[in-house]
């Protein structure tokens, strides 16, 4: 398995992973009925954040984002 970066072509593999899991609505407190789009905008952040995948045999198995701690308490 290889971590690298997201690439924008990443993207029809990665939004599966997060719809399901945003769908379920249990994990993370973003909205289930979120667009594509949205999620997309919401997932891949602009630097300095970073995504990455984890892939297998050209099969996206995971991603991660980093970012700055976001405002509140």
């Amino acid at each position: 398995m290889e971590i690298r970066a997201f690439e924008e072509r990443d993207w029809p593999q990665v939004w599966p992973i997060i719809e399901q899991i945003v769908r379920k609505a249990d994990t993370f407190c973003y909205d289930p009925l979120q667009t594509e789009a949205q999620a997309h905008d919401m997932w891949v952040v602009p630097p300095p954040g970073h995504v990455v995948v984890a892939v297998e045999d050209q099969c996206v198995l995971g991603t991660s984002n980093m970012y700055p701690n976001r405002p509140g308490p």
